[in-house]
C-alpha cells in the first residue's frame, strides 16, 4: 500500500477544508480491471476518503447493465393481485408496527424493508428516490400501496412511467437533484451519495426539498471500520473511481450538522459478499473473474462475521435516518 503525508497546498477536504497532514493513497480501478489509477487522499481531521480529482470521462467506468435493473417479467392477474396485497401487508407493518401478516411477512424475507423509518410515514407520504436507476424499488413500494412516489437519475437514457394493476402511476425521470424543486416527506438515496461530486450542494439541495417533519434516508459505505483496516487498498466498497467519498461517520456527521441536519437514528448494514469481493481483488482479481470461487463454508463464515460486526458497529456500510435540527 502507497500511503504518504502531503503538503497542506496539495489536498483540501472538501467536508471540512481541512489541509494539513492528510495521507494520499494511489488506488487502482478494480471492478473491470481497467488499468487506470487514481489518487485518493484520507482527510486527517474528519476521516473522510475522498478522489483527489473527479475524472472527466467517469461515465466510461460504469457498465449500464451492472448498475440499472431490469424490467420485470409478466405476470398473471391472480399473480399479481395476490403479490400486490402481500406487499401492502408488508408495507403496513413497517408503517404502523401492527399488521400480524407484515410482521410474519417481515421475518420471512429477512426483514427486507429494515431501512423504512417505521411510524413515520403513511401509503399518502410523497416519497423522492434520488439515483433510482430504472426504479425496481419504486416499483415494489406502488405494488405495496405507496400513491405518491417519484424517482430520479441523471443516468437514465430516457424518462420512464411505471403504472400498477391498481393503477398507480410512478413516473421515473433522467434528472438531476438541483433540478427539483417540490417538497417531500421521505427523500432516499440508496449507495448513491458516494458518487455525487460537491457534497456540501448535495446536502442542501436535500435539505431544501424536505417537507418541515421529513425523514432523508442515506446509505453509505464507511471507511471507518474492519474492512479499512484488513483489506486497505483492497477494500471492495472503494470502488475507484465511481466511489468519490468514502465517509466516516465523523465526517458524515460534519456535513448533516452544517446544514443543519441531524442523524435520527443509524445503524450498520454491511453485506457478507464484501468479504469475498474484497478477497478476489486481493488475489488480483476483477469483480467478475471466475477464477475465485466462495465455498459453502467461507460463506458461513462471512454471514457470521458480518452480522458480528454489524452489531459493533465495525462494518463498512451505514445506514442513516436524518431530520432537520
Amino acid at each position: 500500500m502507497k500511503a504518504h503525508t502531503i503538503p497542506s497546498t496539495l489536498y483540501i477536504c472538501e467536508i471540512c477544508n481541512n489541509a494539513e497532514n492528510n495521507k494520499t493513497y494511489t488506488i487502482e480501478e478494480k471492478m473491470y480491471r481497467t488499468g487506470d489509477s487514481f489518487i485518493y487522499f484520507k482527510c486527517a481531521k474528519c476521516g473522510c476518503l475522498q478522489i483527489s480529482e473527479i475524472p472527466s470521462d467517469v461515465a466510461k467506468f460504469y457498465d449500464s447493465s451492472s448498475y440499472y435493473s431490469l424490467q420485470p417479467k409478466n405476470k398473471s392477474r391472480n399473480l399479481v393481485i395476490i403479490r400486490d396485497w402481500l406487499k401492502k401487508q408488508l408495507f403496513s407493518y413497517y408503517l404502523e408496527n401492527k399488521n400480524i401478516i407484515g410482521f410474519v411477512l417481515k421475518k420471512i424475507y429477512n426483514d427486507p424493508y429494515y431501512w423504512f423509518p417505521k411510524k413515520k410515514l403513511n401509503f399518502n407520504s410523497r416519497i423522492l428516490d434520488v439515483g433510482c436507476g430504472s426504479g425496481g424499488l419504486l416499483r415494489q413500494m406502488a405494488e405495496g400501496g405507496f400513491k405518491n412516489l417519484y424517482g430520479i437519475d441523471p443516468f437514465l437514457k430516457n424518462n420512464l412511467q411505471y403504472k400498477t394493476a391498481k393503477g398507480v402511476i410512478v413516473n421515473i425521470d433522467k434528472k438531476h437533484l438541483s433540478e427539483i424543486d417540490q417538497k417531500y416527506d421521505f427523500i432516499m438515496l440508496h449507495h448513491v451519495f458516494e458518487h455525487m461530486s460537491n457534497p456540501h450542494d448535495v446536502i442542501e439541495n436535500l435539505k431544501k426539498i424536505m417537507s418541515e417533519d421529513a425523514k432523508l434516508l442515506i446509505r453509505i459505505p464507511t471507511v471507518d471500520g474492519y474492512f479499512w483496516r484488513k483489506y486497505k487498498l483492497n477494500w471492495f466498497q472503494i470502488d475507484a473511481p465511481r466511489h468519490f467519498f468514502l465517509h466516516s461517520l465523523e465526517s458524515i456527521r460534519y456535513i448533516l450538522q452544517t446544514h443543519g441536519l441531524k442523524i435520527e437514528n443509524l445503524l450498520y448494514d454491511g453485506i457478507w459478499s464484501t468479504f469475498y469481493l474484497s478477497e478476489k481483488y486481493q488475489r488480483g482479481l476483477s469483480m467478475l473473474s471466475d477464477d475465485y470461487s466462495c465455498t459453502k463454508e467461507e460463506k458461513k463464515t462471512y454471514q457470521k462475521k458480518i452480522k458480528h460486526l454489524n452489531l459493533q458497529g465495525d462494518s463498512d456500510q451505514l445506514c442513516l435516518l436524518i431530520s432537520k435540527i
